[in-house]
């Protein structure tokens, strides 16, 4: 394994082309996968991290687990293990050319190592238990009733446990579609059975019985994995044989109905997954009762990292030394901390307006710090336009409940500039000079707080620009550039910004002075482009060089619209010096130099591919924003592992009547902000 990663990580500790860092391995995974911690090059967030070696790209281990990606990619629920990326990597060993997939997700650890961890007895136990098979249960019901799916596998192994103690099911290699309607299937319908251990199988699977199968409930297979797990966690061990599943001493009496339901060597009669918690007295009534979960979070929070736990501690001394009410009566206030932390961003202004207490919470940056670390971050798209007196608006839009709203008229001469910059940097939305209506340059930064929700003033620029670009790279904001028809002394010079002491300080200027059109930051780097069609010009500034080196030819001259870097790569939309082409997606490959075609998810009438779009990453996804007629925004996924990579439109909505909008979208419109 060692010398295998040192042919495909790099001295950061991250693999070639994946934006996240390996970490240490856990002890246990489902099959021949292995599960690392891990983190996110750009922001140092905590994620997991799946791999999986295969011979070569034929190995059947390895096809199964490109089904299981595709599956984690496209089904969607709050207890299935939430996807962000994946890829596919070749590795030399031993003169043997192996291919790797790599699965990134939301950090979780093994169900198995979380039992040990957390080390609880009796009711504790059990209403960890009733609390995760609740969700487990929910979720197996999605596969089997929503999507016609059989998960194939379910066990221990296959559960996984979120900071916050959600059990989300994954291991959906073996998944395959229930074809039970079809009159004219005959052959396997679980292609990839064989990667289940015998003692998880039904005896209707161990006798390869596709008929029977095929004509009892889509349920029946995952049932009996539903029983077999319910062994496993009360048992205590890994089931090794399928005869240890006779033992019901180990299930508590209440469960044994339920289990024997589970396990009916009849699958015509065996027990949907959602009557496990209907019919058992082992399930309280209300899965939500907060006593019920008190006893695990205070077990998590005691296990926190020791500088988040200064952080949450350092609010509840404040509130000690300030005496206020409870943030939940009858609840510590760092545990109250915990679970105000998982309510959605969209219902926060109704918590400020609960009690001054949870007022206070919400506008305190260890609240926000507390979400980051328990991977509750959600992303905001923020767009900027001109209404029809010409003043700039910015709006925001949730992905979560597709709500947009207006934020407040912004401050100053910022309310009516034009070709300002804008950025998101400590968590705050930036607006950087611009271009007054005298035709000035000014040096004016604005930026919108989320937490106070309210426009406020940063240090000026030490020069006045308008046209500028700005980028940020380890929470510094960078801009560069600048003109306008009386001002041209900002040209090439360049300015660092630090948002702890709210200060400027001049960095190296460009090579030369250049008109820009389109900035991106990929790989720590600062990329700029000029505006001319005729004479490319392409610079990337090295912060920690503090120097600026030529863009590699093929990235130059074929950047000709404007770009946004997601999981470690640059893509593309449209073409604004042409006609042609408009409704591709394009991504840069860096190893070749060379920009390569994505077939194309929008029609040429779409307006959201007009001339010039404004591109971001949101959520994981491509989100294009753009303006003709009409005003439109896409969300585009990109499946990496596919060969050639594949772009699937996964929302699409006219925002013409939902937003003020009278001009074509400012350069630099659109930003994601994330709290």
């Amino acid at each position: 394994m060692l010398k295998f990663l040192k042919g495909v990580v790099g001295s950061g500790g991250g693999i070639k082309d994946l934006p996240y860092n390996i970490g240490e391995p856990y002890s246990t995974a489902w099959g021949s996968w292995t599960h690392y911690r891990g983190t996110s090059k750009d922001d140092n967030s905590p994620v997991s991290i799946f791999s999986l070696v295969g011979i070569s790209g034929q190995d059947g281990r390895l096809v199964a687990a490109r089904n299981g990606a595709k599956r984690l990619r496209t089904v969607r629920h709050p207890n299935i293990l939430s996807y962000i990326h994946s890829t596919e990597a070749d590795h030399m060993e031993g003169g043997v050319t192996k291919q790797t997939i790599y699965v990134v997700t939301e950090p979780v650890v093994p169900l198995a190592e979380k039992i040990r961890e957390l080390n609880l007895k009796g009711k504790q136990r059990d209403e960890f238990f009733a609390w995760g098979l609740h969700q487990v249960t929910k979720a197996v019901s999605f596969l089997n009733n929503d999507c016609n799916l059989v998960h194939g596998n379910i066990c221990l192994d296959a559960v996984v446990v979120t900071p916050t103690l959600e059990w989300k099911l994954h291991a959906l290699d073996v998944s395959s579609e229930f074809d039970g309607t079809n009159a004219a299937a005959s052959g396997p319908m679980l292609l990839f059975d064989w990667l289940m251990g015998p003692q998880y199988k039904p005896q209707e699977l161990v006798k390869a019985d596709w008929s029977t199968i095929r004509k009892s409930a889509p349920w029946a297979i995952d049932s009996w994995g539903l029983g077999c797990l319910l062994y496993e966690l009360f048992s205590g061990s890994k089931l090794t044989r399928g005869e240890e599943l006779r033992h019901t001493e180990v299930i508590p009496l209440e469960l044994v109905p339920a289990y024997l339901g589970l396990l009916d060597s009849n699958p015509s009669r065996r027990w949907p997954p959602a009557r496990l918690t209907e019919r058992s007295d082992f399930f309280p009534k209300n899965h939500t009762d907060r006593f019920q979960l008190v006893a695990m979070m205070e077990k998590e929070a005691s296990s926190r990292n020791v500088e988040a736990r200064q952080r949450a501690d350092g609010v509840v001394r404040r509130r000690i030394e300030e005496p206020r009410d409870e943030l939940i009566p009858f609840l510590p206030d760092e545990i109250a901390l915990l679970c105000l932390a998982r309510v959605p961003r969209a219902s926060h202004h109704v918590l400020s307006a609960v009690c001054r207490s949870w007022y206070d919470l919400l506008h305190d940056k260890v609240f926000y710090d507390v979400r980051q670390e328990l991977a509750l971050v959600e992303e905001w798209l923020f767009l900027w336009t001109q209404d029809a007196d010409k003043c700039n608006v910015w709006h925001g839009f949730d992905p979560k409940t597709t709500r947009w709203f207006e934020l407040p008229p912004l401050p100053n001469e910022h309310r009516t500039a034009c070709s300002s910059a804008s950025a998101v940097v400590d968590g705050k939305l930036f607006v950087i000079g611009g271009q007054l209506s005298s035709d000035s340059a000014c040096n004016f930064v604005s930026y919108f707080d989320m937490r106070h929700y309210c426009w406020k003033m940063a240090a000026p620029l030490s020069i006045a620009r308008a046209k500028c670009m700005a980028g940020v790279i380890g929470n510094q904001l960078y801009v560069v550039g600048g003109f306008t028809e009386r001002d041209q002394n900002a040209g090439a010079t360049a300015e660092a910004y630090d948002p702890v002491t709210n200060k400027w300080r001049s960095i190296s200027s460009m090579k030369i002075p250049m008109e820009l059109y389109d900035s991106a930051v990929l790989g720590e780097k600062f990329y700029v482009v000029n505006s001319s069609s005729e004479n490319l010009v392409g610079l990337v500034y090295d912060p920690q060089k503090d120097e600026w080196m030529d863009m590699a030819n093929g990235l130059n001259t074929g950047w000709q619209s404007k770009t946004a870097a997601l999981n470690g790569k640059l893509y593309a939309v449209g073409d604004s010096h042409s006609s042609e082409g408009k409704n591709e997606i394009s991504v840069y490959n860096a190893a070749k130099d060379v920009w390569e075609s994505i077939k194309g998810v929008l029609d040429d009438s779409a307006p959201v591919l007009s001339w010039g779009p404004e591109l971001v990453s949101l959520g994981g996804r491509l989100c294009i924003v753009g303006t003709s007629s009409r005003a439109a925004v896409a969300m585009v996924e990109i499946n990496e592992a596919a060969k050639p990579c594949v772009a699937s439109l996964t929302f699409y909505d006219d925002i013409t009547k939902k937003i003020q909008f009278a001009e074509p979208l400012p350069r630099g419109a659109c930003q994601v902000l994330a709290l």
